[in-house]
């Protein structure tokens, strides 16, 4: 009930104004910046069982479809404006693993006394698919769609192509993650980040619908 009231408020917040419930780049960096709190409270719930952090901990795979939707909202937004070249593809990768390196390098600090259990950790973030901190599988899933994105955009800019070759690119790694045994949360997220490029292209025909749904006008 907790994380229901947040993220209620939240979106009350986002589409207070009547005229747009456009995702602006203001509102996606706010939520960009809030849910990762809300993650972490979450995983607090290891240390503090039986407490409120509990009941966030299973909006986790909510709170990171919500960040998939937005990433996948941004960069059709990014193509659609023809800012979406090689250049902007090395900026966001830089953004996404920089913040992890300084995590890593400590957690193995911390976590390893030898090169046989260092050996150990890389075969567990393997098999977890992780980048060796835990729960790190977010940062290997959304690089590998940005990247996966920008390739075949450059080889497919008709969109009803784009939309069946990606899905088919989703597909596929999600039976490889499946098969490998990765949580299903690497690749049922996938989804939102598909459902936030397509959202974006019918955007104003969803809004007019929901305006006159709620007598907007």
């Amino acid at each position: 009930m907790i994380t229901f009231f947040i993220l209620t408020f939240i979106l009350l917040l986002l589409f207070r104004n009547k005229e747009t419930l456009v995702l602006s780049k203001e509102r996606c960096d706010f939520l960009k910046a809030f849910f990762p709190f809300l993650i972490i409270a979450g995983h607090c719930s290891f240390f503090c069982q039986n407490t409120f952090f509990d009941d966030i901990r299973w909006s986790g795979p909510y709170i990171v479809a919500i960040f998939f939707f937005i990433s996948g909202y941004g960069l059709q937004y990014k193509y659609r404006h023809n800012q979406m070249d090689i250049k902007y593809l090395k900026n966001r990768t830089k953004a996404i693993l920089l913040p992890i390196i300084l995590p890593i390098i400590i957690y193995v600090l911390l976590s390893c006394n030898g090169w046989g259990s260092f050996k150990h950790l890389c075969k567990n973030a393997i098999f977890h698919g992780n980048l060796i901190l835990p729960y790190s599988w977010f940062v290997i899933v959304i690089l590998l769609l940005y990247v996966s994105y920008y390739f075949i955009r450059r080889h497919l800019k008709n969109e009803i192509n784009f939309c069946i070759a990606y899905c088919a690119f989703l597909l596929v790694i999600t039976v490889i993650f499946q098969r490998i045994g990765w949580d299903s949360s690497s690749f049922v997220s996938n989804i939102a980040f598909l459902l936030g490029i397509v959202y974006y292209d019918n955007e104003s025909k969803i809004l007019r619908y929901i305006n006159n749904l709620g007598g907007g006008g």
